[in-house]
């Protein structure tokens, strides 16, 4: 009959619509990714700044909310790892602006201190989420580390994220670092609690500052790793089985680590779905 020989063109019309939709917005996507790379620290950058180090670097979705950050100022480099509101791409759009933010706070700014960094990119992001009117609760969660090869101290702020820092041999506690397990030589700053973005009872971002040892193994997080559902009983990885992995991974390579911490990762999440956005950079001093 005429009605349903219509009827099918007509669905095959919206099929091959729907198919040229989608491959459209998978190439927005895929162009989105390669936009995101190039915001990204290179390798080559990171290897000459920081030596041997690795980056796990996992989005969730094609594009990612997460991002890692490097700028030389000539006698200090600054390295950043950020988590922002959401993955895919809403979480990529507001990882541009933070990167933006840090290089507009650093490098056309001047500024050095890691609390000033954190309070001045907290400023320019909520004025710039602001602009529609609407209430916004977008933000970040950072990491912002200062390294001074010179004098062999690092200042360190962060929103939310955590700074690890191992080493077995290290002579004593890093200044206001919390030991992971008595005498295994795993200690973390603790970031303020409170993001880069609007938060009730917001205060100025603490900074801290470390003498850095021989042998001191830093590590930037977000917290999709340990987030991540999985093993035997789909539970969480949790912080302190990472801390511990990290702890257990110490005397290998820093590349060796970041194969290691891939593979466990894998392992970990088998079947079930990433859940978020994972970064974790590790280097060694």
């Amino acid at each position: 009959p005429l009605a349903l020989r219509q009827a099918y063109q007509l669905v095959n019309q919206q099929k091959v619509e729907l198919q040229q939709r989608n491959q459209d917005i998978s190439s927005s996507i895929l162009y989105a990714q390669q936009l995101q790379q190039g915001i990204l620290a290179t390798q080559a950058a990171l290897y000459q700044h920081l030596g041997p180090h690795f980056v796990v670097y996992h989005p969730r979705d094609i594009v990612s909310g997460d991002f890692y950050w490097l700028l030389d100022t000539g006698d200090t480099v600054y390295v950043a790892v950020a988590d922002c509101t959401g993955h895919g791409v809403p979480g990529a759009m507001v990882s541009v602006m933070g990167n933006g933010c840090l290089i507009k706070a650093v490098d056309d700014e001047g500024l050095r201190g890691t609390d000033d960094i954190l309070n001045r990119i907290r400023e320019l992001m909520i004025m710039m989420l602001s602009r529609n009117k609407t209430e916004m609760t977008d933000g970040m969660d950072i990491t912002l580390a200062a390294l001074h090869r010179q004098t062999n101290t690092l200042q360190w702020s962060g929103a939310f994220n955590p700074l690890w820092i191992i080493n077995p041999h290290r002579s004593q506690a890093p200044e206001g670092a919390m030991a992971f397990t008595a005498g295994h030589g795993g200690y973390e700053l603790k970031g303020d609690r409170q993001p880069i973005g609007k938060y009730p009872g917001w205060k100025s971002f603490s900074q801290h500052s470390i003498a850095l040892e021989p042998g001191d193994t830093l590590y930037l997080p977000t917290d999709g790793f340990q987030d991540q559902f999985g093993g035997p009983k789909g539970k969480k990885f949790t912080a302190k089985r990472l801390k511990q992995t990290l702890l257990d991974l110490y005397p290998l390579t820093l590349e060796e680590q970041g194969k290691e911490l891939k593979r466990i990762f894998e392992e970990w999440k088998g079947r079930i779905d990433q859940v978020d956005d994972v970064t974790l950079l590790g280097f060694r001093i």
